[in-house]
């Protein structure tokens, strides 16, 4: 007896739903309410999202297929990779050391240290014992203080740079002269990463496009605008509304590709960009200390399932239990859950392209807007 395909077993065994179908059990469901209008729902940008969509909706999107997520490459870790990056605020170089081989040697796959506190960091001090060409290391600059020129040398008299995985993440766009070593020599660290404040999405993603292509222009008359482009990299936070947040993050990827493609480089793939997600603590206080347990869980799986690159799950600094549970999201959500086998799990979702696509047209509108005041 042949077997049958998937797609015949699915016929046999369950019949084909229309969205009359859905109507009639949801009116029932909702007291004979029209459910087109009282179960839909806005999103932080007021764009109207339905409860159910079907192919119809689909192919109203002049361009299908290209949120799709790439797969990595010949990858043993699986077709989706991303980074698990505990965050460190650094106050004095030690601690800030020992807390980040803590976390290296307990499931991160790299650390992002915080700045803030921080000017002139001794980065022989602050990396003593660090692997670095076998981890991921991020920076998070609040200013452009002194720490470019110690790094630079720091990286000089002990790496490859070219072996060398990360990003620098900066408020505002840096200066070129500190920077272009980052750019020219470092071509695996994405030294003009770039954080976008946190807004609604379509405000999120045109002005990091609009960033983006400021920094470009900057940067482009010292280096190739193709090094340029390829050491952008953003930072952008993540939310517990799953769908919202995976079309906020694969809307900026497709979009910044047009970017490139617009500045001729045609070369340039939408995995070429590198995309941060950070799941930012819950500011409430209600549940503390364990209520950025849940949210970062639901952010982190919103990242994931949108394609980002890195993670930080931000959390209280105490109790240890705390961080510790924060570092973990990732691990389990890889090694429990296997988030790491699909590299798209919503590829092909109606409802995902459609909330994707809104997104993207609206901030691409916006983004036209603020260059045409340029």
């Amino acid at each position: 007896m042949p077997e049958h395909s998937i797609h015949q077993v699915l016929e046999i065994f369950f019949s084909k739903s229309l969205k009359m179908d859905w109507e009639k059990i949801a009116m029932q469901e909702i007291q004979k309410k029209n459910p087109s209008e009282n179960l839909s729902w806005s999103g932080k940008d007021k764009i109207l999202f339905l409860p159910y969509y079907d192919a119809e909706d689909v192919a109203r999107i002049p361009f299908p297929n290209v949120f799709d997520l790439p797969a990595a490459i010949d990858d043993p870790a699986g077709p989706r990779l991303w980074s698990n990056l505990p965050a460190i605020t650094v106050s004095d170089e030690p601690p800030a050391n020992l807390s980040a081989l803590n976390h290296l040697s307990l499931g991160g796959d790299g650390v992002l240290f915080d700045f803030q506190n921080i000017r002139h960091p001794d980065f022989s001090r602050l990396l003593q014992n660090i692997q670095w060409p076998h981890c991921t290391l991020a920076f998070r600059a609040h200013s452009e203080g002194e720490f470019l020129k110690p790094l630079r040398r720091f990286i000089s008299e002990s790496y490859d740079p070219a072996s060398l995985k990360g990003a620098l993440f900066w408020e505002s766009i840096p200066k070129t002269t500190n920077a272009d070593f980052f750019v020219h020599s470092c071509k695996n660290f994405k030294s003009l990463g770039l954080i976008v404040p946190p807004a609604a999405p379509t405000e999120e993603i045109s002005g990091a496009l609009f960033k983006g292509i400021k920094t470009v222009e900057a940067f482009s008359g010292e280096s190739p605008s193709a090094d340029v482009l390829r050491s952008v990299c953003f930072s952008i936070s993540v939310g517990a509304c799953i769908p919202e947040s995976i079309a906020k993050l694969k809307a900026l990827r497709m979009l910044w590709y047009q970017v490139a493609r617009s500045y001729g480089h045609h070369d340039f793939k939408r995995r070429d960009l590198v995309i941060h997600a950070r799941s930012t603590r819950a500011k409430d206080g209600l549940y503390a200390p364990h209520e950025n347990m849940l949210k970062g869980t639901f952010s982190a799986i919103a990242a994931i399932m949108g394609g980002c690159d890195s993670l930080t799950v931000e959390c209280e600094e105490q109790p240890p239990l705390v961080a510790r549970q924060a570092r973990n999201i990732s691990t389990i959500l890889r090694e429990e859950s296997f988030f790491n086998q699909m590299a798209d799990p919503f590829a092909g979702s109606y409802a995902v392209d459609v909330i994707t696509n809104a997104i993207a047209e609206k901030a691409w509108s916006m983004f036209q807007e603020k260059c045409q005041r340029l």
